[in-house]
């Protein structure tokens, strides 16, 4: 019996494989990344342990700020016509900040859409007046926030260590994006300082901005970030196209220093060029503009030119424009192109689309693959205004100059269908073609 009874103690002190593993904050943190929401908040009544895990997983990305705001005791949400809004406004103590920093070290992403959700300005306030200690979101890595003007102003109260307007510590921020649901005025942009929120986000690598918020105060704000790797102007339907409105800085040192990708899908060729000759942008390796304009063809030689000569790194460019109309379709003048592509030596990726002309030959394709010996992508999609000029025959004779290339899409005469053996010729194991 005492036998029994000591082998039974023994035992029950030997770590099960389960007990182990939840031991180990790590591989907790792993199990309970796994779960979903409604089984971590169980996991968080089972111990001091796995509450701590359970709870970092279930506040690492917020989709709404309504949980951080409803932390505040005072602050209660209400459900009214549809909207979520703050019954009564009494400033937060000291003890509900106690409570909100338990939760909100843990939050790392917001991607919020809050047009469903109502939060007044005097919330923001009442939370400003309060004088929180410390970060109120210091590990705060992403943000992504599409909501109306009158609450985005006060959104850098959430990555602000004094709780200016002016975010002054956001040392994890890298990421951001900002959309505009509605309509905006240059004035009420104007009125949002956007330079000082820019400028003061020190470690922001990836920007996404609405058009109508790329402006000069953003420009001027972005371009002295030393860290900012890609920045990005979506198409915007709810704005109306305007001439961009360029500055030129006053210590063109730092604008744009570290800038490796630049895309708009909204700005005009003419936009592109005033910004590229008015920002000094010395390491962008790509440059991805699809125009809201019908551009002609000296256009798409200025833009290639000024890019060109202004970034001596470019490995990528792509152009588009709305589709050519008939009154601006005349031919790109092939001299000039060819001039300002002898600048591209370190080209990977040529992509024109929607194009005027090109009046392709074999002998001016055959030039310009000789002028980018680097080049691996090749899409000269012109607009077909005019009938297509590059016989399909003539794949044959360029493929002893395509020997890296990786994809090659031309506007080309087809109506002679040529035997297999002129693709067999030409792709080989070189990847493929398209044709336009």
């Amino acid at each position: 019996m005492r036998q029994d009874s000591t082998s039974k103690t023994r035992d029950s002190d030997i770590p099960t494989a389960t007990s182990q593993v939840t031991a180990t904050s790590e591989l907790l943190r792993l199990v309970c990344g796994f779960c979903g929401p409604i089984q971590n908040r169980h996991n968080a009544l089972v111990s001091k342990r796995w509450s701590n895990e359970a709870l970092s997983v279930l506040w690492y990305e917020l989709d709404s700020l309504a949980p951080l705001l409803a932390l505040l005791a005072p602050l209660k949400l209400v459900y009214s016509k549809n909207l979520y809004k703050f019954d009564r406004h009494i400033r937060p103590s000291p003890g509900d900040w106690v409570i909100f920093h338990k939760y909100s070290w843990r939050v790392h992403t917001i991607v919020a859409d809050e047009r469903s959700a109502d939060f007044p300005a005097s919330v923001f306030i009442e939370i400003a007046m309060s004088r929180p200690p410390g970060d109120l979101l210091p590990n705060l890595s992403r943000l992504t926030y599409v909501d109306d003007l009158s609450s985005f102003q006060f959104i850098p109260l959430f990555i602000s260590e004094t709780l200016s307007y002016l975010p002054e510590k956001a040392a994890n921020l890298e990421h951001v994006v900002l959309h505009a649901s509605f309509a905006v005025d240059t004035k009420t942009v104007d009125s949002l300082q956007l330079d000082l929120l820019f400028s003061s986000l020190s470690n922001l690598k990836t920007v996404q901005i609405a058009p109508c918020f790329f402006v000069p105060s953003s420009i001027h704000g972005l371009g002295h970030l030393q860290g900012l790797q890609c920045l990005t102007i979506p198409f915007d339907g709810n704005n109306p196209p305007k001439p961009l409105r360029i500055i030129t800085p006053s210590n063109t040192f730092s604008e744009f220093s570290s800038l490796t990708k630049f895309v708009t899908e909204w700005n005009s060729f003419q936009d592109v060029i005033s910004y590229l000759d008015a920002n000094n942008t010395p390491v962008l390796r790509s440059l991805s503009v699809s125009s809201h304009e019908a551009e002609d063809s000296d256009m798409f030689v200025r833009l290639l030119g000024v890019a060109l000569s202004n970034c001596p790194y470019l490995e990528d460019i792509a152009l588009s424009a709305l589709r050519c109309n008939t009154i601006i379709s005349e031919p790109i003048v092939q001299e000039g192109f060819f001039h300002v592509l002898h600048g591209g030596a370190n080209l990977t990726s040529l992509v024109l689309c929607d194009s005027p002309p090109l009046s392709l030959n074999i002998e001016t394709v055959s030039d310009l693959l000789k002028a980018l010996p680097s080049l691996q992508k090749l899409r000269l999609l012109e607009y077909p205004t005019v009938p297509p000029t590059f016989p399909l025959s003539g794949l044959s004779e360029l493929a002893p100059l395509c020997s890296q290339m990786e994809e090659l899409a031309l506007y080309m005469e087809t109506s002679w269908v040529p035997e297999a053996t002129i693709f067999s010729e030409f792709l080989g194991t070189r990847g493929h073609i398209l044709l336009e």
